[in-house]
Protein backbone atom coordinates (compact mmCIF):
# COMPACT_ATOMS: atom_id res chain seq x y z
CA UNK A 1 0.00 0.00 0.00
CA UNK A 2 1.49 3.22 -0.64
CA UNK A 3 0.71 6.68 1.79
CA UNK A 4 -0.49 9.46 -0.06
CA UNK A 5 -0.32 12.72 1.54
CA UNK A 6 -3.65 15.03 0.69
CA UNK A 7 -4.17 18.46 1.51
CA UNK A 8 -1.10 21.33 0.49
CA UNK A 9 2.19 21.48 1.52
CA UNK A 10 4.06 24.63 1.70
CA UNK A 11 7.61 24.88 3.28
CA UNK A 12 8.56 27.93 6.12
CA UNK A 13 9.78 30.81 3.87
CA UNK A 14 7.64 30.62 0.84
CA UNK A 15 8.02 34.38 0.61
CA UNK A 16 11.67 34.28 0.96
CA UNK A 17 12.42 37.10 3.07
CA UNK A 18 9.50 39.14 3.31
CA UNK A 19 6.62 37.84 5.61
CA UNK A 20 3.86 39.22 4.11
CA UNK A 21 3.97 37.50 0.12
CA UNK A 22 0.69 35.06 0.29
CA UNK A 23 -0.40 32.14 -1.82
CA UNK A 24 -4.03 32.21 -2.69
CA UNK A 25 -6.77 29.60 -3.35
CA UNK A 26 -8.72 29.80 -6.85
CA UNK A 27 -11.48 32.69 -6.53
CA UNK A 28 -14.99 30.56 -5.56
CA UNK A 29 -18.26 31.83 -5.84
CA UNK A 30 -19.81 33.19 -2.27
CA UNK A 31 -23.36 31.19 -0.95
CA UNK A 32 -24.25 34.33 1.13
CA UNK A 33 -23.06 37.22 3.18
CA UNK A 34 -21.69 35.65 6.01
CA UNK A 35 -19.74 32.38 6.98
CA UNK A 36 -17.63 30.42 9.45
CA UNK A 37 -14.41 29.69 7.39
CA UNK A 38 -11.48 27.25 8.29
CA UNK A 39 -8.15 24.93 7.47
CA UNK A 40 -7.61 22.04 8.85
CA UNK A 41 -3.70 21.30 9.80
CA UNK A 42 -2.81 17.81 9.00
CA UNK A 43 0.44 17.88 10.28
CA UNK A 44 3.07 21.21 11.14
CA UNK A 45 7.04 21.33 12.05
CA UNK A 46 7.68 22.58 15.15
CA UNK A 47 9.31 26.03 13.94
CA UNK A 48 7.02 26.77 11.07
CA UNK A 49 3.79 29.19 11.47
CA UNK A 50 0.62 28.68 9.03
CA UNK A 51 -1.00 32.56 8.48
CA UNK A 52 -4.28 32.37 6.81
CA UNK A 53 -7.11 34.94 6.19
CA UNK A 54 -10.06 35.12 3.64
CA UNK A 55 -10.51 37.84 0.96
CA UNK A 56 -13.45 38.84 -1.11
CA UNK A 57 -14.13 41.56 -3.75
CA UNK A 58 -16.95 41.31 -6.97
CA UNK A 59 -16.29 40.13 -10.22
CA UNK A 60 -15.44 43.06 -11.60
CA UNK A 61 -12.76 44.73 -9.25
CA UNK A 62 -9.02 43.59 -9.30
CA UNK A 63 -7.42 40.93 -7.42
CA UNK A 64 -5.63 43.58 -5.71
CA UNK A 65 -8.99 45.08 -4.62
CA UNK A 66 -10.12 42.32 -2.54
CA UNK A 67 -10.52 43.13 1.26
CA UNK A 68 -9.47 40.46 4.17
CA UNK A 69 -12.34 39.29 6.08
CA UNK A 70 -10.48 38.76 9.31
CA UNK A 71 -8.93 41.66 11.17
CA UNK A 72 -5.69 40.21 11.27
CA UNK A 73 -4.14 36.72 9.70
CA UNK A 74 -4.65 33.92 12.05
CA UNK A 75 -1.21 32.44 12.64
CA UNK A 76 -1.72 29.02 13.61
CA UNK A 77 1.00 26.48 15.04
CA UNK A 78 -0.77 23.17 16.08
CA UNK A 79 -2.51 20.44 14.35
CA UNK A 80 -6.36 20.66 14.18
CA UNK A 81 -9.43 22.30 12.90
CA UNK A 82 -9.19 26.44 13.10
CA UNK A 83 -12.13 28.72 12.33
CA UNK A 84 -12.48 32.38 11.57
CA UNK A 85 -11.95 34.61 14.02
CA UNK A 86 -13.91 37.94 14.58
CA UNK A 87 -11.91 41.00 16.27
CA UNK A 88 -11.68 39.64 19.50
CA UNK A 89 -10.05 36.07 19.07
CA UNK A 90 -13.05 34.25 18.94
CA UNK A 91 -14.57 31.72 17.03
CA UNK A 92 -17.18 33.44 14.42
CA UNK A 93 -18.68 33.56 11.05
CA UNK A 94 -16.99 36.72 8.66
CA UNK A 95 -19.90 38.94 7.81
CA UNK A 96 -19.65 41.65 4.25
CA UNK A 97 -18.41 38.35 1.79
CA UNK A 98 -19.05 39.85 -1.80
CA UNK A 99 -19.37 38.08 -4.77
CA UNK A 100 -16.19 36.21 -4.75
CA UNK A 101 -14.09 34.80 -1.29
CA UNK A 102 -10.58 33.00 -1.96
CA UNK A 103 -8.08 31.81 1.13
CA UNK A 104 -4.52 33.10 1.03
CA UNK A 105 -1.48 31.78 3.33
CA UNK A 106 1.47 32.56 4.00
CA UNK A 107 4.31 30.87 6.04
CA UNK A 108 6.94 33.65 7.28
CA UNK A 109 10.09 35.00 5.76
CA UNK A 110 13.25 32.87 5.97
CA UNK A 111 13.39 29.64 3.70
CA UNK A 112 13.58 26.11 4.98
CA UNK A 113 13.54 22.84 3.84
CA UNK A 114 12.99 20.87 7.25
CA UNK A 115 9.90 23.25 8.32
CA UNK A 116 6.99 22.97 6.80
CA UNK A 117 3.02 22.37 7.29
CA UNK A 118 0.69 20.24 5.69
CA UNK A 119 -2.53 21.82 5.69
CA UNK A 120 -6.54 21.96 3.44
CA UNK A 121 -8.66 24.52 3.35
CA UNK A 122 -12.16 23.36 4.17
CA UNK A 123 -15.37 24.77 2.67
CA UNK A 124 -17.27 27.27 4.80
CA UNK A 125 -20.10 27.00 6.44
CA UNK A 126 -23.05 29.75 4.85
CA UNK A 127 -25.02 31.28 7.46
CA UNK A 128 -28.28 31.97 5.32
CA UNK A 129 -29.15 35.72 4.21
CA UNK A 130 -31.83 37.46 6.08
Amino acid sequence: MTQQTYGETLFKGIAGTSATTYVYTPWMHAGGDTAVFGVEIINISASCTLSWNVETKNSEDTDASATALMASDQAETTVGVKYSKDGGGSTAPLDACKELYRYRFATGSGYSLTDWVNFRELAPTWQANG
